[in-house]
């Protein structure tokens, strides 16, 4: 999957569907670690993919919270004058 296009698809995604996404891909990135020690696992890349794609999940998750905090913090200034 081309970056730009992985990228786009996160950030549609409302917070509850990413901690679900981050749910569904570190139990991947747990089953690819285990088939890593056990040598069962041929392409040893996707170990690093997947940890990647947490992190992009992760970045995308503290970005939209952080929105919505800063958000919440303008209405209530705006409330308090």
């Amino acid at each position: 999957m081309k970056t730009a296009e992985e990228a786009k698809k996160i950030k549609d995604k409302s917070v509850s569907e990413l901690a679900a996404e981050l749910t569904k891909t570190k139990t991947k990135l747990a089953d690819l670690k285990r088939d890593l020690a056990l040598g069962k696992l041929k392409k040893t890349s996707d170990v690093k993919k997947t940890r990647k794609y947490i992190a992009k999940i992760q970045t995308v998750m503290r970005e939209k919270l952080e929105a919505e905090l800063e958000k919440k913090e303008k209405t209530n200034a705006k409330k308090t004058k």
